[in-house]
């Protein structure tokens, strides 16, 4: 149904981009850590959180006709909102040092 109309093609499309955008953007951004020497310790991590993003975005997309695509997309906001706190903490304690 929330493709029926044009707001909910766009709101559709749009969603996908962004998860692709912030699944690739993450292993580029562990790439990058890998190569800076105060960063290498991130970098595993944010490739696991990389590949955690796009498994709940699979799931959201395979659970959207049995009702549960909302429990994921919450469960996705969830975890990136953790991810990017959890990497704003770590550049804080980098610039204090």
């Amino acid at each position: 149904m929330q493709i029926s109309n044009s707001g909910g093609k766009l709101d559709s499309a749009f969603t996908t981009i962004g998860l692709v955008v912030l699944v690739v953007g993450g292993f580029f951004l562990a790439a990058a850590m890998r190569r800076i020497p105060g960063w290498q310790a991130w970098a595993r991590p944010t490739r696991w959180a990389s590949i955690l993003f796009f498994l709940l975005g699979i799931a959201s997309a395979l659970t959207e006709n049995a009702g549960l695509n909302g429990l994921f997309e919450r469960l996705f906001a969830a975890t990136a909102a953790a991810a990017l706190a959890a990497l704003g903490i770590g550049i804080l304690r980098h610039s204090r040092a």
